[in-house]
């Protein structure tokens, strides 16, 4: 508090402050590929905003299997809220679910901000001492072989100048 000139000691008097307001932003996940090595146990370090983000979360439970033919590390309850798109189909739900148990698992970050890769799961996919890039992308990390990334740049260039333009014709003011 302030204190202003009433007091016989000081010639300051307390004042009420209002207390500060804060905003609760939303968490956000990482933006961006990132480049990383899987070396030839499976480890790999996961960068620091992955780390940083994921020690912010309330559910650390992290589930790493394979999903349209990449290594995918699903965060923040994203393996649940896949399952549950089929919960209509039980059958579909047991044959996805035992599918990408039976090659992946339940995942830990150990203090060096590194996780290893399911055995099974780098073996199928080959990633054992292998260069990937990494997207964390809608509460999943998503392991990119180098091959992969540079078709989908390769495919994703031509198409870039037209959405800049669509995104002129809406409004953007960047030129």
């Amino acid at each position: 508090s302030i204190r202003t000139g009433s007091d016989p000691i000081s010639p300051i008097r307390s004042v009420q402050m209002d207390p500060v307001q804060t905003i609760s932003l939303p968490l956000l996940a990482p933006r961006g590929f990132h480049a990383g090595k899987v070396d030839a146990t499976g480890r790999i370090k996961l960068p620091a905003p992955f780390t940083k983000y994921l020690a912010k979360m309330e559910n650390m439970d992290l589930f790493m299997t394979e999903c349209r033919g990449k290594a995918r590390i699903f965060t923040n309850g994203s393996w649940h809220k896949l399952v549950a798109l089929v919960d209509d189909a039980p059958d579909q739900q047991d044959v996805f679910t035992a599918l990408a148990e039976s090659i992946g698992g339940d995942i830990e970050i150990d203090p060096q901000g590194r996780i290893t890769i399911p055995q099974k799961l780098r073996a199928e996919l080959k990633l054992e001492d292998q260069a990937v890039q990494l997207r964390f992308h809608e509460d999943v990390i998503t392991f990119w072989t180098i091959a992969d990334y540079e078709a989908m740049q390769a495919r994703n260039a031509p198409a870039k100048s037209g959405v800049e333009e669509e995104l002129l014709r809406r409004g953007t003011k960047l030129r």
